[in-house]
Order: structure tokens, then C-alpha cells, then sequence
């Protein structure tokens, strides 16, 4: 089970009674076993504006792999170098992606991949 839930800025009050400020975009995840992880949206909605500038200029196809055994499977390399340009981008800006911030971007990223291709493979079918 899966539950995100976006919040602004906002002041709270740490465990030491001191004042901190969250900043930026963040989702908060719960996983099936109960534990709480909180990401931080902002490298996914860069992610998600280099791909989309991608696809725009070279196209689906672009992202997947071109062996000839597979009808379809997505070009990992690829999509690692898009979460990587959002990952140095995001360092230019002074912030750190955590390990679990990049695979949830991986598997978004994925996700929006297969969904554009299955769209194109339907349009084509026609």
C-alpha cells in the first residue's frame, strides 16, 4: 500500500522544542511493512521535464532497447542518464538526492515510459 501526501513550507517544532522550517515539495510513502519514507518531490519533477523535453525531440523510441529478441523493453542506460542530469541539477541547487528519492523517480520514470509506449503500440495497431 502506497499513500503520498504533498505539503508546502511549513514550520513545526523538532523533538527539542527548536522551530525548523520544511521546505520544498515532499511525499510521504508508506510501505507495505508499515514504515514511513519521506521523498522529496522536486527531483521527480525534474526528471520528469528533461524527459519530457526527450521525448519531444528524438520520440519513444529513443528509450528502448534495440535487440531484436524483445518486441519491447526499455533501454535502462537511458533512463539512468535522465535521473542522473536530475540528479546533478538538483546538486547544482545545493541538494542531495537520497537513494530512495532516486529509485521511486527510476520506477516513475518507468512506469511513464511503458504507459507512453503501450499508447503508441495501440496507435500504430489501428
Amino acid at each position: 500500500m502506497t499513500t503520498i501526501l504533498m505539503t508546502r513550507t511549513r514550520t513545526t517544532r523538532t523533538r527539542a522544542g527548536e522551530v525548523a522550517e520544511l521546505d520544498a515539495t515532499r511525499a510521504s510513502t508508506t510501505f507495505g511493512d508499515g514504515m514511513t519514507d519521506v521523498i522529496d518531490l522536486s527531483l521527480l519533477k525534474e526528471s520528469r521535464t528533461l524527459l519530457v523535453r526527450l521525448l519531444a525531440r528524438r520520440g519513444i523510441s529513443y528509450f528502448l532497447a534495440e535487440d531484436g529478441q524483445q518486441l519491447f523493453s526499455l533501454e535502462a542506460g537511458r533512463v539512468e542518464m535522465v535521473i542522473e542530469t536530475a540528479v546533478a541539477r538538483q546538486a547544482k541547487q545545493g541538494r542531495r538526492a537520497h537513494v530512495r528519492t532516486v529509485d521511486y523517480c527510476r520506477r516513475e520514470l518507468r512506469r511513464e515510459l511503458i504507459k507512453r509506449a503501450a499508447g503508441q503500440m495501440m496507435r500504430s495497431a489501428r
